[in-house]
């Protein structure tokens, strides 16, 4: 992790990240509520980045310690839930949102989202992809949905089929230059999130 800004906010609590549309996406599509949770800091997440700074494969940060925290307490609920709750997406478990990593280049971002992914994949069905894939695939299954039929619903319904694939979605390099992106993800993740899926993204 190298230098500059660093931050991570629980979705429901997130403030601007950059300009314009980046900025609206923050503020407005991740708004769901987040409900509280007491936080874990003796877990596996935790203790892969001490083991990385012993090792000396990344210097100590205290940024990517104050954001460790927060992704921390998110992988304690996970593990907790997994434990004891009911497995998929019907459970709606409405608590888990996820986090949004924003900050500078080389702040850390892409590093400690790619150790909560490490971390969380065995536990529950999770997926790590970059947003300008996530999106292209959006679009593509939208596309083949109403090919095979009307296509009122249809980006719902494409919601509804990823929250059952994955419980975790962790996307990269979010960047919205594009309206139309803008409308489909503020349909999108509301259906995400009340199917109970995690999503944890970095800012580009």
């Amino acid at each position: 992790g190298g230098g500059g800004f660093l931050a991570g906010k629980r979705f429901g609590n997130v403030g601007a990240c950059s300009a314009s549309l980046s900025a609206w996406i923050a503020n407005k599509v991740w708004s769901a509520p987040w409900r509280s949770f007491s936080q874990g800091s003796s877990d596996e997440f935790t203790r892969r980045y001490d083991e990385f700074i012993r090792a000396g494969v990344i210097k100590e940060d205290k940024r990517q310690r104050s954001l460790l925290s927060t992704l921390s307490s998110i992988f304690t609920k996970i593990r907790r839930e997994d434990a004891t709750g009911p497995k998929g997406p019907r459970t709606k478990m409405k608590s888990r949102r996820g986090c949004y990593i924003h900050g500078s280049v080389g702040a850390g971002k892409t590093m400690l989202m790619q150790m909560f992914y490490e971390s969380v994949r065995g536990l529950l069905p999770t997926r790590r992809v970059h947003f300008h894939e996530f999106m292209l695939s959006i679009h593509s299954r939208i596309h083949a949905y109403k090919q095979r039929g009307p296509g009122a619903g249809a980006i719902q319904e494409v919601a509804r089929e990823i929250a059952y694939e994955s419980q975790v979605l962790c996307l990269d390099e979010v960047q919205l230059v594009d309206i139309a992106d803008v409308a489909m993800l503020s349909q999108v993740l509301p259906v995400l999130w009340q199917h109970g899926v995690c999503v944890i993204a970095t800012s580009n």
